[in-house]
């Protein structure tokens, strides 16, 4: 009997990249790894002939901390501080406008009670994650050396961390529990918006009723401060036509010429010369002039702080006038917001579901930390009774197994600690607060402005690939080079990481960071290279995107297995299918199965509606595996779990070469064959 492949063709398997802006969350790294390096060139042994050109053979991904990209520089002084990835109601506003605040100041925070019990949840997957491992690692030492005191201890070690992860969760269980039961601040709240709500009533009705007499009042004050403002106007304008423009400087000229007069006149006068001093009139005629530029001096000076005292009599009339038409307005305005407070006050007393959301988390980690504590007391009990020589080959997948546990739980424990921090509001730069746009209590969504800081200091707008957005987070640094600032190094801080890609460019995302510039030579609009430093990641599994399909509700790809010799249930029973590799632990066999790509479309972890082929055969030895991708990409992902180093996976545009027979080439990759 022939080997071949039949398929049942709904429409072309596109598992299309082009198409789709992902935050890949859970990772700090970032991985450039080209597809054609990885491509594999060697000949299988007990497989299809499937060309090499068709194969990618995992490898561990050389991880990078730095993302080299283009900057902008900007002139922007203000700068739009808003909760990044997290909203809520505002528990703590610690800045008010006016506010001279510092890089790294916490200005506000929203209630992180939920994000506490994800992160301790977090925590405690980690730690389960890590006992896990240890167990495992144990496990596997065991086999091959037997017990030792060392691995004795690392078993006893870990029975101690877990009790202690299970005390603190079970701490956090009472603690979330104690906030829950206890009602008291929500319902102060509550009563003193009440009071507020009273107190601007009486207000606005005490405003209503005084509003005719105050109006009246303060238009006779503005009535008598412009006739005074009149007169002194009138008085100012006569003593200029009297005295002219006289100055300050030319009064204390006469004033020291008349003492120079009188200097010459006692001199002469003491000396005992006989006859009339000749230096007699030349001194009352400098006492003379002295005397009439200092009074018109005075009367200028009284004339003209007078009119000025007028002018302002006359200001505050109006502006009291002007206070006494808008009472009623301001109080009005005032009773609804004090409305609007206890509205609020009165939702978050009746509305209980974020404070059962964090009892729920809590009592969950608690739940964990158990399970983990029962992992680690049979682990040793297992270290301290060796198991059987033959069970080499199982402790080596628990080791496999648990390592890829440990990346899951650290890319969770990671992404609850990001949560956390995006609870908290901080200056990213040095500055001065503008506007305060809400107020404690308030609830305020994920990016939505709480100040306007005023940094009065330069800007950088990065523009980051799609690729690698999600490895940059606010709180990132940076260094730039300008070619026109030849030995001149930058540095910023990032404040803000857009959540769309720009405009007309869906593979680029803006990034803005603070500059600093020491030199002072930095200006608007100068380009450079610009060095972003993100997380860290000793090694990560990248894998093309296209590779990645949906098999029976399962995100997978389709491996080539060389495990066993038995031929694989669901395949079809022929020479070839017969002789091929059975599937290993996870894997299943390619006959009858329905297949759509896993990220096509605009969407990832499903196949495109209408893009749908039953596979009911394809070539001997190619298995389906599921594998965990921890973070999307159009063109290429991480994958946590499913894969490791050695394994050869099909691209998404192989033919599936069978022999002499090939699949339909309407099954190409879409845009690929």
């Amino acid at each position: 009997m022939e080997t071949g492949t039949v398929v049942e063709q709904s429409a072309p398997l596109t598992p299309g990249p082009k198409r789709r802006k992902t935050w890949l969350a859970g990772v700090a790294v970032l991985v450039v790894l080209g597809v054609g390096a990885a491509v594999v060139a060697r000949s299988l042994q007990a497989s299809p002939a499937i060309p090499a050109s068709n194969l990618y053979k995992v490898e561990y991904a050389a991880a990078q901390t730095e993302i080299q990209t283009q900057g902008t520089i900007e002139s922007e002084s203000e700068i739009n501080l808003s909760f990044q990835g997290s909203g809520g109601k505002i528990v703590q506003l610690n800045a008010k406008v006016g506010d001279h605040v510092h890089a790294g100041q916490l200005l506000a925070a929203v209630d992180d009670s939920a994000q506490r019990a994800q992160l301790a949840a977090a925590q405690a997957a980690e730690a389960q994650a890590e006992g896990n491992l240890a167990a495992a690692q144990a496990r596997l030492v065991q086999v091959t050396e037997g017990p030792t005191q060392a691995t004795v201890a690392v078993a006893q070690s870990n029975v101690d961390k877990a009790k202690a992860a299970l005390a603190a969760a079970q701490q956090q269980y009472q603690d979330q529990k104690a906030l829950y039961d206890d009602r008291t601040a929500a319902y102060q709240q509550v009563v003193a918006a009440q009071n507020a709500v009273n107190q601007a009533k009486a207000a606005l009705d005490m405003a209503q009723q005084n509003q005719s007499a105050n109006i009246q009042a303060a238009q006779s004050e503005l009535s008598a401060a412009q006739q005074q403002l009149a007169t002194a106007q009138q008085n100012y304008q006569q003593a200029q036509q009297q005295y002219g423009n006289i100055t300050e400087d030319q009064v204390k000229q006469a004033y020291q010429d008349y003492l120079n007069a009188l200097a010459s006149y006692q001199s002469y006068q003491k000396n005992g010369f006989a006859g009339p001093n000749p230096y007699a009139g030349v001194l009352q005629s400098t006492l003379n002039v002295y005397q009439g530029l200092n009074t018109g001096y005075t009367a200028l000076q009284q004339a003209q702080q007078a009119y000025t005292s007028a002018q302002a009599a006359v200001a505050k009339a109006q502006s009291d006038l002007t206070s006494a038409q808008n009472a009623v307005s301001t109080a009005q305005a005032q009773y609804d917001a004090a409305q609007k407070n206890l509205e609020v006050a009165q939702q978050v007393y009746n509305d209980r579901t974020q404070a059962k959301t964090a009892l729920d988390n809590a009592a969950s980690a608690v739940q964990q930390a158990e399970a983990a504590l029962k992992n680690a007391q049979a682990a040793y009990q297992q270290t301290v009774q060796p198991p059987d020589q033959g069970s080499l080959q199982a402790a080596q997948a628990g080791v496999q197994t648990a390592q890829a546990g440990v990346q899951t739980a650290q890319a969770q424990l990671q992404a609850a600690q990001v949560a956390e921090d995006n609870t908290q509001l901080k200056a990213p730069a040095d500055g001065v607060i503008t506007q305060k746009l809400h107020d404690a209590g308030d609830v305020v969504a994920p990016n939505q402005p709480v100040f306007v800081l005023d940094v009065k200091q330069l800007q950088v707008n990065v523009q980051v690939s799609e690729t690698q957005v999600h490895f940059v987070h606010p709180g990132d640094t940076l260094t730039m080079t300008v070619p026109q600032l030849p030995g001149v190094t930058l540095t910023g801080k990032v404040f803000e990481v857009y959540p769309t890609p720009e405009p007309g460019n869906p593979s680029t995302y803006d990034v803005k960071a603070t500059l600093n510039d020491p030199s002072g030579q930095a200006k608007p609009g100068m380009t450079g290279q610009v060095t972003l430093h993100v997380g860290n990641q000793d090694k990560v599994i990248l894998l093309p995107t296209m590779a990645l399909y949906t098999v029976n509700g399962q995100t997978g790809v389709f491996v080539v297995s060389r495990k066993g010799s038995a031929g694989a249930p669901g395949q079809a029973s022929n020479s070839a299918a017969a002789n091929g590799p059975q599937p290993g632990a996870g894997e299943n066999a390619t006959g009858n199965l329905t297949v759509s790509p896993a990220f096509a479309g605009g969407s990832q972890g499903s196949g495109a509606a209408g893009s749908q082929v039953r596979v009911l055969n394809l070539p001997p030895g190619v298995v389906f595996r599921p594998v965990t991708v921890s973070s999307w990409g159009t063109f290429e992902s991480v994958i946590s779990s499913g894969l490791q180093p050695g394994d050869e996976v099909l691209l998404g545009e192989s033919k599936f070469v069978a022999g002499t027979d090939k699949l339909d080439p309407s099954l190409t990759q879409s845009g690929q064959g």
